[in-house]
């Protein structure tokens, strides 16, 4: 029955790890790219409204604790 016990021991870890790499989803990105990444989907959608760079990048800084300059939000949407 070994083949049984390493199969639930390999379960056993594949779960746990899953588990924690959820839980670390949820943590800020430790770069302003992986920020932005990470918030992309409101960002677009703020664009699509006709919301303007500046308006995003301001809200950026004031709610998320992101600075950066018009340019580089720039270069982020047109990438």
């Amino acid at each position: 029955m070994r083949g049984s016990r390493d199969s639930e021991t390999l379960l056993d870890w594949v779960s746990q790890a899953r588990a924690r790499l959820a839980r670390h989803r949820t943590e800020k990105p430790a770069t302003k790219a992986g920020q932005i990444r990470a918030l992309w989907p409101d960002i677009e959608a703020a664009l699509e409204g006709g919301q303007s760079m500046k308006s995003i990048r301001k809200w950026l800084e004031e709610d998320a604790g992101i600075t950066l300059g018009i340019a580089s939000l720039t270069s982020c949407a047109f990438r």
